[in-house]
């Protein structure tokens, strides 16, 4: 959900006080992220950051992650993982963020469950939600979401299944010819009326 500073960012509002906004005695520059993805789509941030200030202090680096096109409402930028640290003056330190992959995953409400989505993340670092000082994208190759058939499925989608597509093609008379079946393919196969599998036949069909 779009709230807190997820959906003042979401809208481009405004704030006094952005998310993450902290006061110090000192300064802190920070140089290049780096970001690492794992086989399971996990990510390890680094990032070097260096007290230039003439006493000692705490910075908290905060990871945002967004993915623009993704299918789901999603904001701009999420927090998804923090480190802290403690420099002396002059100091330089890199801290080593690991996001877990279901950190980034969202509720496939199709599926009842959670699903790690491909795209082109944005990475980002700073000192709070609207103070970025450093930006990244990383391609994740995401889950295959393999969706339940259903009336509501349309034909090149129940024609695709290695399982039932070859049974509803065998059902099918001479009228289902190759013109019409790309003509017709984005139809739910529940608007066949009953052509060319009676209702509960195709119901069985699609359990399959």
């Amino acid at each position: 959900m779009l709230v807190g500073y997820r959906g003042f960012d979401a809208r481009g509002v405004e704030v006094a006080f952005p998310f993450g906004h902290g006061l110090s005695y000192t300064s802190f520059e920070y140089g290049e992220p780096a970001v690492e993805a794992a086989p399971d789509g996990a990510l390890t941030v680094t990032v070097p950051v260096t007290n230039t200030g003439a006493v000692a202090g705490r910075e908290v680096v905060q990871v945002y992650v967004g993915l623009a096109d993704s299918i789901a409402q999603r904001a701009p930028r999420e927090l998804k993982g923090f480190a802290l640290l403690d420099l002396a003056p002059g100091a330089t330190g890199e801290p080593r963020i690991e996001i877990p992959a279901e950190d980034l995953a969202y509720w496939d409400v199709r599926v009842d469950r959670w699903v790690l989505e491909g795209g082109t993340y944005t990475v980002e670092v700073g000192a709070s939600s609207r103070d970025l000082r450093g930006r990244v994208e990383i391609a994740l190759e995401g889950e295959e979401v393999g969706l339940p058939l259903s009336l509501d499925s349309t034909i090149d989608e129940v024609l695709a299944d290695p399982v039932v597509g070859p049974k509803l093609r065998e059902a099918m008379d001479d009228s289902f010819d190759d013109s019409f079946l790309r003509m017709m393919g984005s139809i739910p196969v529940g608007r066949l009326e009953g052509v060319p599998l009676p209702h509960d036949e195709m119901v069985r069909l699609l359990a399959q």
